[in-house]
């Protein structure tokens, strides 16, 4: 395997975020292939999937020995001549995925969305910036990006009916939802008080993925049985993710 194929595996999802049902990927000048948005595993947040610890560390300064495909960091086989740690490329793409959004939201202008203006911050405040979003909980600061602004609800949506099938929710809104189609990272986080349909924030802070389908309709993917076309009362918060307008600017910038 050439040291290009190998930083292809790398960089490249092995499985892609189909949650929008496009798959793409970016090539530089020099063929380097470089994440697309829907190579991220989460479209919407910026939370770290992975943190550093003594076994990532071991990677990085080389001291880890990559096989598989594996999600997970191994430990070390009492048998195995190789006394290095085992790690698989999906865990690879996590940190790659984490450090890439650390990266955008570090050197990007304002809260680092729909923009290819370059932060006028020092080198000092970008630095701080990065290691923010890649912070364990009880180290972020709350007062600077991406935790003071990423999250910011769009704006908010009356809706009307629901319905479910494969796995698809279908969502009408009482009026218009106003929501400009030229873009691909419009989120949700609903809210009718039905579990069949409501959004954990816990697990999705910053909502899930949307597809426009008119203009006062959307869907998003949801697992669950399906259900027929319900009148509800309830509202949903529009959120705004990883993307922008076809150029996927977020993630290809020279």
């Amino acid at each position: 395997m050439t040291s290009y194929e190998k930083s292809k595996l790398a960089l490249q999802r092995v499985n892609i975020n189909d949650s929008l049902s496009t798959n793409q990927i970016v090539n530089t000048t020099d063929g380097f292939t470089l994440f697309d948005l829907y190579n991220f595993k989460d479209t919407m947040d910026v939370e770290a999937t992975s943190t550093i610890n003594n076994k990532t560390a071991k990677y990085l300064i080389g001291a880890a020995k990559v096989v598989g495909d594996t999600d997970y960091l191994h430990n070390l086989d009492a048998d195995d001549p190789d006394r290095r740690f085992y790690i698989g490329y999906k865990k690879i793409q996590e940190y790659l995925e984490d450090v890439t959004k650390a990266m955008m939201i570090a050197l990007l202008d304002g809260n680092a969305k729909r923009t290819t203006t370059l932060s006028s911050d020092t080198l000092q405040e970008k630095r701080q910036i990065f290691l923010n979003a890649l912070n364990k909980e009880q180290y972020k600061d709350q007062n600077i990006k991406p935790w003071n602004n990423w999250r910011d609800t769009h704006s908010t949506i009356n809706i009307s009916s629901v319905s479910k099938t494969g796995n698809v929710v279908t969502v009408t809104t009482s009026a218009p939802h106003g929501l400009d189609t030229s873009y691909d990272d419009w989120g949700v986080v609903v809210l009718i008080n039905n579990s069949d349909f409501d959004i954990n924030t816990t697990d999705y802070p910053n909502g899930v993925p949307i597809i426009l389908t008119g203009t006062d309709t959307f869907t998003y993917k949801k697992s669950g049985s399906d259900v027929a076309t319900t009148s509800v009362t309830g509202t949903g918060d529009i959120k705004i993710g990883w993307g922008s307008d076809s150029n996927n600017l977020h993630t290809h910038f020279n």
